[in-house]
């Protein structure tokens, strides 16, 4: 069965396959709104609004018509990703409340998710604000937001209430976006079996067939930094400094190579210390959040600068480094953005 696809973020610079990726040599799909939005940012001189018109209106109009341009029983699948109001604001999102159910209450009730499943997520918490820095923040940077919406005449067929069924008893699992890439399966070729748990030891489980409870961070792949699954416990201030240091001296080690760009971070205050150990430094006032391991018997510190968040937003503070190493942008602070302590 061929499909009509569609592939459209407005934030074409940070897109989910560019953003410190490689994206895409040719086109990925007829759809593409990304020649678009190229254009749009440089016509505008904010991404929010295009001349008089919402930018949200004209995303949501292309998607509307990437549906209704064609006749309802042919195929579609199409990915879309707007974040203008939410990328650089924990707050603007909520202007858009009334146009997104609108969007969506329109398309049900013209009869569009007839036949239709309908995913509905955020890729991550906001990462920069205030709030990242608390622990309400971290848990929204590693659980974005996911729906699932089923056809209602699905749902009343024998399968469709086996898949509906597996489907809010799954509700709980802890899920990655591998197990949505095997749901997508699913819905292409959809198993006979919808009663049997699925094989735990497999990265990617569809959400449509039923999945052990009792399913760990390891068991999905998240990584020990990503997982939310975690017991907090106090950790004493000696062994927080050491750690604190080592997680310094890691990100040192990365920049190393460009020191005469990037300077050389300094611990300067202990914010908190728990199980992941964040920490404020100078230069740049940057502010990190890592995840280590520590063998108090053999006092050895192992530090992965995969696993360390820079939680406070860091601006233009790698702008000398950023287009020539884009995964050394979290942790550069260029020379002439160091500030001093109380500036």
């Amino acid at each position: 069965m061929e499909y009509i696809t569609g592939y459209g973020e407005d934030l074409w610079l940070a897109g989910t396959f560019t953003y410190r990726l490689k994206g895409y040599k040719e086109q990925p799909t007829p759809h593409y709104t990304r020649p678009f939005y190229q254009m749009t940012e440089e016509m505008f001189s904010t991404l929010q609004c295009f001349g008089s018109e919402n930018s949200f209106d004209v995303w949501a109009r292309y998607c509307n018509e990437f549906l209704t341009k064609y006749p309802k029983n042919l195929p579609k699948f199409g990915v879309f990703h707007y974040g203008a109001f939410s990328d650089d604001s924990i707050s603007d999102i909520q202007n858009l409340d009334e146009k997104i159910k609108i969007h969506f209450e329109n398309l049900y009730n013209d009869g569009y998710f007839e036949n239709t499943v309908v995913f509905v997520g955020s890729d991550h918490g906001h990462r920069f604000s205030a709030s990242r820095e608390t622990q309400q923040g971290q848990l929204e940077e590693r659980l974005p937001f996911m729906s699932i919406i089923l056809p209602e005449k699905f749902k009343k067929t024998d399968k469709g209430n086996n898949v509906f069924t597996n489907l809010k008893n799954n509700v709980n699992y802890l899920s990655s976006p591998f197990d949505i890439y095997a749901t997508f399966l699913d819905i292409l070729n959809l198993h006979d079996d919808l009663t049997s748990l699925q094989n735990t030891a497999n990265r990617s489980l569809s959400l449509f067939r039923p999945i052990l409870e009792t399913g760990t961070c390891k068991d999905a792949d998240i990584e020990p930094h990503w997982c939310t699954c975690l017991k907090w416990e106090t950790a004493d201030r000696e062994t927080a400094r050491l750690l604190a240091e080592g997680v310094v001296d890691a990100i040192n080690d990365y920049t190393s190579a460009e020191r005469r760009l990037c300077a050389s971070l300094k611990l300067d205050l202990l914010i908190r210390y728990e199980m992941l150990v964040p920490d404020k430094k100078i230069p740049g006032n940057a502010k990190y959040e890592a995840t280590v391991q520590y063998d108090s018997k053999s006092n050895i510190l192992t530090v992965d600068v995969l696993a360390i968040s820079h939680v406070n937003k860091y601006g233009d503070t790698p702008h000398c480094i950023i287009d020539k190493n884009f995964f050394m942008a979290t942790y550069c602070v260029c020379y002439d953005k160091i500030r001093s302590r109380g500036s």
